[in-house]
């Protein structure tokens, strides 16, 4: 509508309207990047033109049910286009309070200010203590996060805006506020204004499909209320890159990733890979590094991408785990499962897959495929492929196994004295804190 794109789900909501604003972060140089990561954490929580921002906060708990912000790199699943980044706001509301709805929307997106330095230095060490509590819970993200970011374009975008380059970031800037402030605060100006630009914009739209136009109808009235800049585009060059680093952090337990992009290799995805990420992670990895090795747990991933890894949680090993993810090869090859097994791996699988959507997760889940590239076909193949496993379809993924651990990229997020055990094992050694 008026040369904007509309991703509409039209379900039944009970006459609640879903709207997502998909700001493409397209053209914008490396460094504001890590500024709209802050952003994120900012929106809402600041003074905007016409609301302070307890104002801002008591308008949406009157009005609308909520609102999120988020950033993200969406890769293609055509590995030869590039990822698409965006900067994403999630609201809902009765229909009833479409108008305030969006206008709010428009209202943070456009007109938040940034001139109160003493409440932009609170903001930002709330986001700090928010990355503190996130990298002390999720070690295993970050150890298998900060793998992939070598491997892959849309994970290290991920890194700068939300990774632990992004934490540190945020500590610099906390750290060094009083000399950094005047140029940390006209960089988050810059970022900011890339957002209220319609020609960035994609809404997701999901709603009865009897109201769909009177909600596109009040939605692009504030659209049309943004700047309309054009947008320059950009590629920006990415070369994967050799990992073999420790993050230091001060705790008891280790988080051991090990990985690499098969697609790197001349593989293509396969949704059988699907199944072998159950039967490795369910039983091998489980038995041989929780069972057997001490580690809390452990699992692995094949995605589309082509980023492939295995990563343990609250493991009090290091190399021993590593070695195990070698020896994967070995289990894989050896492969001989009975039709009941199959059976039950499979119904394991699918039923990550097969679950009852809400009508949000069904309009979201539509507007991300929207972004991704994939069609219905292209997701049938994949749940085709999965439904005709075979064991030697399995023992098939051995060489692709194979030569992704043979790259030997690893990243450990652990503690002071097992990393100090096996130092020599690393290229880098970063601390965390």
């Amino acid at each position: 509508k008026e040369n904007n794109t509309y991703i509409i789900t039209p379900v039944f909501t009970n006459k609640i309207a879903y709207v997502n604003w998909y700001i493409k972060l397209d053209g914008i140089e490396n460094k504001y990047l890590p500024y709209l990561g802050m952003i994120v954490g900012m929106l809402g929580k600041l003074n905007t033109k016409n609301y302070t921002y307890e104002q801002l906060s008591t308008y949406i708990d009157k009005n609308i049910g909520g609102i999120e912000y988020h950033i993200q790199a969406i890769a293609n699943v055509d590995q030869k286009k590039d990822y698409t980044p965006v900067f994403y706001v999630q609201t809902k509301a009765l229909m009833d309070s479409i108008k305030e709805q969006v206008g709010i929307l428009r209202e943070v997106i456009q007109n938040t200010l940034f001139e109160d330095e003493a409440r932009v230095l609170e903001v930002i060490k709330e986001i700090k203590s928010l990355l503190e509590m996130t990298i002390s819970g999720e070690g295993h993200r970050i150890a298998f996060g900060r793998l992939l970011a070598h491997l892959s374009k849309p994970d290290a975008f991920e890194e700068q805006t939300k990774g632990l380059s992004f934490y540190h970031f945020v500590c610099d800037i906390e750290k060094n506020w009083s000399s950094k402030k005047n140029g940390v605060i006209e960089d988050l100006k810059t970022a900011y204004s890339y957002l209220a630009n319609k020609k960035r914009l994609v809404v997701g739209l999901t709603v009865d499909n009897e109201l769909v136009d009177s909600a596109v109808d009040v939605i692009a009235k504030e659209v049309n209320k943004l700047n309309n800049e054009e947008v320059l585009n950009s590629h920006k060059e990415f070369e994967s890159s050799t990992i073999q680093e420790a993050l230091v952090y001060p705790g008891n337990v280790n988080y051991v990733a090990m990985g690499y992009n098969f697609t790197h290799l001349g593989y293509s995805y396969n949704g059988s890979l699907l199944m072998l990420k159950s039967i490795l992670s369910m039983d091998y990895l489980w038995n041989k590094v929780r069972v057997q090795n001490g580690a809390y747990g452990c699992f692995c991933d094949f995605r589309r991408s082509g980023n492939m890894f295995m990563v343990s949680y609250r493991d009090p090993n290091i190399k021993k785990t590593m070695d195990i993810y070698k020896q994967t090869v070995q289990y894989i090859e050896n492969l001989n499962l009975n039709d009941r097994e199959l059976l039950q791996y499979l119904i394991g699988t699918i039923s990550s897959l097969d679950f009852p959507y809400t009508p949000s997760t069904e309009g979201k889940t539509a507007q991300v495929y929207y972004f991704v590239g994939i069609t219905k076909e292209e997701l049938q193949k994949a749940r085709d492929e999965l439904f005709s496993t075979t064991n030697e379809t399995l023992r098939s993924f051995a060489p692709l196994v194979k030569e992704c651990m043979e790259k030997d990229m690893y990243c450990v997020f652990g503690n002071t004295n097992s990393i100090e055990e096996v130092k020599d094992i690393f290229k880098e050694i970063t601390r965390v804190q």
